[in-house]
């Protein structure tokens, strides 16, 4: 494995004015400060913008955010999120903070997947040029039972591959909170997931084809209701961002709400 942790941060801004300083705060100084340390082995942003909002489900209260920001941290582990914290704690110190997020944590990669396509490894993936992301954050409020397990069988051996299968798409990524492996954890308390696709093309049509796609599936036995172990607490596109392109929400007077 690469990079045994990542760490994710779901952010918003309120108003034209303050996505611009946001997104030029973390592009020309938190991004290259960050890339910079040995312990990071790759970081990106990715935007919600309008269009994308509206592709994607209602998120949950807490996790209606514009940004989705994801580390890649390499061994040792504890080391490199050590230094990564560090970095937030130096720049608070320089005036240098970011709005508090609303939601971060460390998530330990679970398993990659890739098309034939990209021709690429799982662990190239990353590093890989892409569109955007579909996003997908549950809380598992079972995570250590028959039917929870199941689930997670179903999504690895089912669901992924058929959403791998729809255009635009060219690998994912899985993850769970690393609280989960602390030797003290509580089992039954609930457990953050995440899925994230990588895109080659539109998110937002990618979005449209998985929707197109779900009657498919049911018919086929291929879908399940899985609200008896878990929370979808987020699920939607987002695009690739490009630096000074920080227009998308320009003549509105905030973001995602």
């Amino acid at each position: 494995m690469f990079a045994p942790l990542a760490h994710f941060a779901l952010t918003s801004a309120d108003g034209a004015a303050a996505h611009r300083a946001h997104n030029e705060l973390h592009a020309l100084y938190h991004w290259p400060e960050l890339q910079s340390q040995p312990g990071v082995a790759w970081g990106e942003r990715w935007v919600r913008d309008p269009a994308c909002a509206a592709a994607g489900t209602k998120p949950a209260e807490g996790f209606d955010a514009d940004y989705c920001a994801m580390y890649w941290l390499r061994a040792p582990a504890l080391a490199s999120a050590q230094a990564f914290e560090a970095h937030f704690a130096r720049a608070a110190h320089l005036g240098m903070a970011e709005a508090p997020p609303r939601f971060a944590d460390y998530m330990v990669p679970l398993k990659g997947y890739v098309r034939r396509e990209p021709l690429v490894s799982d662990q190239a993936l990353p590093f890989r040029p892409n569109k955007g992301i579909y996003l997908i954050v549950s809380r598992f409020r079972r995570h250590h039972d028959v039917e929870s397990e199941d689930v997670f069988r179903w999504y690895d051996q089912v669901r992924i591959p058929d959403m791998l299968d729809c255009p635009g798409a060219a690998g994912a990524w899985t993850f769970s909170a690393r609280s989960l492996y602390s030797p003290t954890r509580d089992l039954s308390q609930p457990v953050i997931r995440i899925q994230l696709f990588y895109l080659d093309g539109d998110p937002v049509a990618f979005a449209d084809a998985v929707r197109e796609a779900e009657g498919g599936w049911r018919k086929a036995g291929r879908s399940r209701d899985t609200s008896a172990v878990e929370d979808l607490l987020f699920a939607g596109p987002l695009r690739a961002i490009v630096p000074w392109r920080w227009s998308w929400f320009d003549g509105e007077t905030g973001g995602a709400r």
